[in-house]
């Protein structure tokens, strides 16, 4: 959606309806009586009256954990009005416009796979078709790319959404301990088995079995799995009794060039076909972060809603760092982007993140070297300083620059103060009172 987006604001509190309201006019959007608007914001435990059952809706505070993620049409709950999350929360709900029809309406749960660009439009999109459905689902792409991510949401999505989503990774777990991993066991059924033990299979039952590594199975554990799915049943180890399973088999297989390593597996030999042909019924490729930058700022935005909502830190990045990551290559995709953020939101704690606090291997670039001498020669291009989109604490930023610029021309004049002061262009006695202001010894 192009145009601005188009708010109604509901709560029981009259001050915190028109905080939400001014709050929402700042980011560009367009406050409207509800039968007008694209989506509700709606805040109180009575709130939720007055929202139609089709309409999209954010939910705001404390009623967040109970009344309003019960609702099909909620989009996201937050905690507290804060930018990010609310920037990342409105962008779900353009995401979920923009991609409905009058035909068929999208689950409110692809929504949170975020991105603007086709491939991720698709993935939603194949996503939606197939959670009303029982088939295996089949997802590829690189590592770090969100597999695990699309799984949850593809079962959030599902009429499974109120069993368990049962995580497996193979290669995690001693290959002798997988089939008690898989299956279950009994009291006594090997040394060691003190207690009777229920499998991830059978944890899942009614709900999602998401499994990873699929190929470190070996082969007499690789075809006892395929006749428990196609049978839909399952024996814990030392028992005679079969017991029923109703699981929905996500599985995640990891890009190797153009083919996926489980394709690879099976023509090596390391993985049965047949196993193979079951599980892959429904393919879903997500594609790096490379091949779709577009998506990059989206991902940025969200990740830093995130941390601020887990970690409690607030995460400023400067606009050269912005379009720094933007030009990144992300080999590591959107695994390596939030470790990237998370990394700069402890070490940059209430500053604004500039291209000097990124790592060694962001500043070897020349697009870096570029970008931080436009962030030190700050008297020659003072236009090339932007506002950070969530603000920033003036005084502060202002103290650490004049701080780096002191340092840098008592370096460039071998820590002779009256030289220093030259390249500044101030008093000797006056860079002598701002070294002591910062505790500067040279």
């Amino acid at each position: 959606m192009d145009a601005a987006l188009k708010v109604g604001v509901v709560g029981d509190d009259a001050m915190e309806r028109h905080a939400m309201a001014r709050i929402v006019e700042f980011m560009g959007c367009e406050v409207t009586p509800i039968p007008e608007c694209h989506v509700a914001m709606a805040s109180g435990r009575n709130s939720i009256r007055q929202v139609p059952s089709d309409l999209p809706m954010v939910w705001v505070g404390d009623g967040s954990a109970t009344a309003g993620p019960q609702s099909r049409n909620v989009i996201a709950a937050l905690d507290q009005l804060r930018f990010h999350q609310l920037q990342s929360a409105l962008h779900e709900v353009r995401t979920l416009l923009r991609e409905n029809t009058t035909d068929t309406r999208m689950h409110p749960a692809f929504a949170r796979i975020l991105g603007q660009s086709k491939g991720m439009a698709q993935v939603r999109s194949l996503l939606d078709r197939v959670s009303g459905k029982d088939v295996p689902v089949l997802l590829l792409g690189e590592a770090g790319t969100g597999k695990e991510h699309a799984a949850r949401t593809l079962h959030a999505a599902s009429a499974r959404s109120n069993r368990a989503f049962v995580p497996l990774n193979c290669s995690a777990i001693q290959p002798e301990l997988l089939e008690s991993e898989l299956f279950g066991h009994e009291r006594g059924a090997f040394p060691g088995a003190l207690s009777a033990k229920a499998g991830r299979l059978e944890l899942a039952d009614g709900g999602t079995l998401f499994i990873e590594e699929l190929g470190a199975l070996d082969f007499p554990l690789q075809l006892k799995l395929l006749r428990a799915l196609s049978s839909r049943q399952i024996t814990r180890i030392g028992s005679n009794q079969p017991r029923s399973i109703d699981v929905r088999v996500v599985v995640s297989d990891l890009l190797v060039s153009t083919q996926g390593k489980l394709e690879t597996l099976v023509e090596q030999g390391g993985l049965r076909d047949d196993l193979y042909y079951h599980l892959s019924v429904y393919p879903v490729e997500i594609a790096a972060l490379r091949e779709r930058v577009e998506d990059i700022k989206y991902l940025m935005e969200a990740l830093c809603a995130q941390i601020e909502r887990e970690q409690r830190l607030v995460l400023s990045l400067s606009v050269d760092v912005q379009e720094l990551l933007l030009s990144y290559a992300w080999p590591g995709n959107i695994r390596e982007l939030r470790n990237l953020l998370q990394r700069l939101a402890i070490q940059c704690r209430d500053t604004v993140v500039t291209t000097r606090d990124l790592p060694a291997r962001f500043r070897e670039t020349p697009a870096v070297a570029s970008a931080v001498t436009r962030e030190v020669v700050l008297s020659e291009d003072p236009e090339s300083v932007r506002l950070p989109v969530n603000g920033l604490d003036l005084k502060d930023y202002l103290s650490r620059l004049e701080k780096s610029l002191i340092e840098q021309a008592l370096d460039d004049a071998d820590a002779v103060v009256a030289r220093a002061a030259d390249r500044l262009h101030i008093r000797r006695t006056t860079l002598v009172e701002k070294m002591r202001k910062y505790g500067i010894t040279r």
